[in-house]
């Protein structure tokens, strides 16, 4: 019995969780960024993801969805700190909270899904071994029986609360990468993501850095990405 279950457990939770993972974001290269005018030597440069992109960087695919993202790169060899806010590109733009709620894993079908059909499919199977008076393929029956029974609400369970965890994984990750305001701080290199509509994505379109101490806005433009 114990054979049984332990052998219907262990690939079942491993099927059952849900997970996230994602890379840091890595930054443009040097010679696809654009000097700022007026900043003293600001370079920004831009790059729409890919299917690829969005695995690799977001965890889960946004090709296909609703979702358009752009990465910004930040390179900023002066003495003067900038502020790239939500209201900074021109194009309106989605919050990273709502991006990740979209795309959610959702605890409770997962837990009823589980919790229900294992026994219901353990026990269906059960009782399609035909014993033909075999004690050996009755006590498997059995065996079976329960051991879906006692397996279902523990995948059921696991299954539940791995989607919690992802989805607060990934909440976490895209507020880290798509959040506002952001700063962009003397002497650095980094990279900033903004999430918008597919329907809103078009070209040319520009992006405004504040300088925090003056206050001052600084526009540049962008034809592609």
């Amino acid at each position: 019995m114990k054979k049984i279950i332990s052998t219907l457990l262990i690939p079942l939770i491993m099927a059952s969780c849900a997970t996230y993972r994602a890379a840091p974001l890595e930054d443009l290269p040097k010679d696809s960024l654009q000097k700022v005018r007026g900043t003293g030597g600001l370079l920004i440069g831009v790059k729409k993801f890919e299917s690829l992109d969005n695995e690799k960087y977001l965890g889960r695919d946004l090709a296909h969805s609703f979702v358009e993202v752009l990465q910004f790169t930040y390179d900023n060899p002066t003495s003067n700190t900038f502020e790239v806010t939500e209201e900074s590109l021109s194009l309106p733009t989605l919050s990273p909270t709502r991006v990740a709620r979209s795309k959610r894993y959702l605890p409770t079908p997962r837990f009823v899904g589980y919790t229900l059909g294992i026994p219901l499919a353990g026990i269906a199977f059960a009782i399609s071994l035909d014993p033909l008076g075999d004690s050996g393929i009755e006590n498997i029956q059995g065996a079976l029986a329960i051991g879906s029974i006692i397996v279902g609400p523990l995948i059921g369970i696991t299954a539940g609360f791995s989607a919690i965890s992802a989805n607060a994984k990934r909440k976490k990750d895209y507020i880290n990468k798509a959040g506002y305001p952001f700063t962009i701080l003397p002497g650095t290199k980094t990279s900033h993501l903004f999430f918008l509509l597919k329907k809103n994505y078009t070209v040319p379109f520009s992006l405004t850095v504040t300088e925090k101490t003056t206050e001052q806005k600084h526009t540049i433009s962008f034809s592609n990405s």
